[in-house]
C-alpha cells in the first residue's frame, strides 16, 4: 500500500475519533471523502473498492452530532433569524416528498435526485449544529479549503486528469465530475480562501495565500464561462457587500487575485469561450447542434405543462426527449442546462420558490450580520460576511448555465451563513468584539455574570499583561 493511502487512512481513523469530541470533524471527515474521495485518485487502487466512503463518513457525522446534542445542554442563545432559512429547508422537503409520491411518473428514478435533496438538507443541519464555537466554525471553513487545495495540488502539481476539447476532465470529485461542475463547486470555494486572506491570523493568511492560486487554477483549466462570469459577479459582490471602511482592503486584494490570475491565464483560448456563452462545446460537437436558449425552452415549456413538478430528474429521464423533440432535437434524454428551470421541472414552481427563499434568506441574514458587525467596529466580520455572499453569487451564476442548483456546495454555504450569524449576530446572547477568524478565543469579550468574582477572558488577558 503506498504511503498516500496510507497517510489518508490515518486521516479518516483520526477524524472519525476526533468526532466523538467536537461534532465540527466530522465535516472535515465528510469533506475528506469527499475531495480525496479514494474512488477518485490513483492511490485508491489499493483500497477496498465496495466500502462507501463519503456515505460512512456522513454516518459517522450525523451520529456524533445527534449524540453530542443529547448529551450537551440545550442551546438557548437565540439563532439570530435563523428560523426562517430552516423552515424554507424543511418546507423543501416536505414538497419534494409530495411530488416524489403523487406527481413522478417513475419513482425509481425520481427517487434518487429526491434522496440527494433529502441528505443535503440533513447536511445542512448538521453543519450548523456543529458550528457551536468560533473555533469549530473556522474548522468548517478550513475543511472546504484545505479539500480543494489538495485537488488544486493534485491536478497543478501531479498533473492529474486530462484534457478534452481544451477543459479539464477527468479529475473531479462525487457530484462533479465534469469540467463545468468541478468549476462550480471550486468558484464557489475561491471567496471562502479570499476571506481567510482577509481576516485570517498570520498563519491562516499564509496558508490561504498558498491555497488560493491552486483553486483558482482548478477554475481556469476547467475553462468554464460559467465560473468566469461567477468569478466577476462574486468580485463585485463582494466589493458591494463589504462595509465602506473594509472596502480599500478588499480592492487591494481582488487586486493581486487579478494579477495572480492574469499570470495563471496560460490558455488563449479561455477568453475566446467568452464569445459563445450561451453555446456549449458538447452542444456544438453533439448531432442536436442546439444551443443551451433552445433547451431552456424545452424546459419551460414542460414546466408549463406541469407546473406542479415531475419528480427527481423530471426533465432529464422523464420528459426530455419529448419536448426536446418539439424544438427539433432528436435525444433521449439530456440536461437543461439551467439549475433553475431544472429546479422548477423537478419539484415544481412552488419547489423553486421555496429553494431561494432559502438561498435568500441566508444572504438577507449576512447582509443583517454584516450591518451589525461593522456598527460595533468589527470591519473583519464584515468582510467575512461579504464573502459568504460572493461565494453564493458565484454559485448562483454557475447555476444559470448547469444544472448545479441542486449541488450540495450551494447547502454548505447556506450553513456556513447561518453558522456565522449564530455566532456573531445581533441576537447572539454573547458577541465577541472580533471575528471568527481573527486572532485566538482570548481577544472575545465575555460578560460575567452579575456579582461573580470569576474573571472574563479579558480581564485575565489584562491582568496578565
Amino acid at each position: 500500500m503506498s504511503l498516500t493511502a496510507m497517510a489518508w487512512l490515518a486521516a479518516v481513523a483520526g477524524l472519525a475519533v476526533l468526532t466523538l469530541s467536537r461534532p465540527a470533524y466530522g465535516f472535515a471527515l465528510y469533506l475528506l471523502t469527499f475531495f480525496a474521495n479514494p474512488t477518485y485518485w490513483w492511490w485508491g487502487d489499493e483500497l477496498p473498492e465496495s466500502i462507501q466512503w463519503n456515505l460512512y463518513s456522513g454516518w459517522i457525522f450525523l451520529i456524533a452530532g445527534a449524540l453530542h446534542s443529547l448529551s450537551s445542554p440545550k442551546d438557548e442563545a437565540p439563532k439570530s433569524g435563523s428560523g426562517w432559512v430552516n423552515i424554507f429547508a424543511i418546507g423543501m422537503v416536505v414538497n419534494a416528498t409530495a411530488v416524489h409520491l403523487l406527481l413522478a411518473p417513475d419513482y425509481a428514478v425520481s427517487f434518487e435526485s429526491y434522496l440527494l435533496l433529502v441528505k443535503f438538507v440533513l447536511l445542512y443541519f448538521m453543519i450548523v449544529a456543529s458550528a457551536r464555537t468560533p473555533r469549530d466554525y473556522r474548522l468548517l471553513i478550513w475543511s472546504i479549503v484545505l479539500g480543494a487545495t489538495y485537488v488544486g495540488f493534485e491536478i497543478t502539481v501531479n498533473d492529474r486528469g486530462h484534457f478534452a476539447t481544451g477543459r479539464l476532465e477527468g479529475a473531479g470529485v462525487p457530484g462533479a465530475k465534469m469540467a463545468n461542475n468541478l468549476a462550480s463547486l471550486f468558484v464557489t470555494a475561491m471567496p471562502l480562501a479570499g476571506s481567510l486572506f482577509f481576516v485570517g491570523t498570520r498563519w491562516e493568511k499564509i496558508l490561504a495565500a498558498l491555497s488560493g492560486p491552486f483553486i483558482l487554477n482548478v477554475v481556469l483549466l476547467c475553462n468554464s464561462r460559467a465560473a468566469f462570469l461567477g468569478m466577476a459577479a462574486s468580485a463585485c459582490a463582494f466589493l458591494i457587500a463589504v462595509p465602506g471602511r473594509a472596502r480599500k482592503q478588499a480592492l487591494y486584494g481582488l487586486s493581486l487575485a487579478g494579477i495572480v490570475t492574469f499570470f495563471l491565464l496560460g490558455d488563449p483560448d479561455i477568453l475566446a469561450r467568452f464569445g459563445t456563452i450561451f453555446v456549449s462545446s458538447e452542444d456544438q460537437l453533439d448531432h442536436s447542434a442546439a444551443s443551451r436558449l433552445t433547451y431552456w425552452t424545452a424546459g419551460l415549456n414542460m414546466i408549463a405543462d406541469h407546473p406542479l413538478g415531475a419528480g427527481g430528474y423530471g426533465f432529464k429521464r422523464a420528459y426530455a426527449s419529448q419536448y426536446l423533440a418539439e424544438v427539433g432535437v432528436d435525444v433521449s434524454a439530456r440536461s437543461v442546462h439551467n439549475g433553475f428551470i431544472n429546479d422548477a421541472a423537478e419539484w415544481g414552481l412552488q419547489g423553486l420558490a421555496l429553494h431561494l427563499l432559502f438561498i435568500g434568506s441566508g444572504v438577507w441574514l449576512m447582509l443583517r450580520v454584516s450591518r451589525y458587525r461593522n456598527s460595533i467596529g468589527d470591519r473583519y466580520g464584515a468582510v467575512t460576511c461579504a464573502a459568504m455572499i460572493g461565494a453564493m453569487v458565484a454559485f448562483l451564476i454557475t447555476c444559470v448555465f448547469g444544472d448545479f442548483l441542486d449541488a450540495e456546495w450551494g447547502y454548505w454555504i447556506v450553513a456556513l451563513m447561518v453558522g456565522y450569524a449564530k455566532l456573531y449576530g445581533p441576537a447572539s446572547a454573547e458577541v465577541p468584539v472580533q471575528a471568527a477568524f481573527q486572532g485566538p478565543p482570548q481577544v472575545e469579550v465575555r460578560t460575567a455574570s452579575p456579582g461573580s468574582a470569576r474573571p472574563t477572558l479579558l480581564s485575565k488577558a489584562k491582568s496578565n499583561g
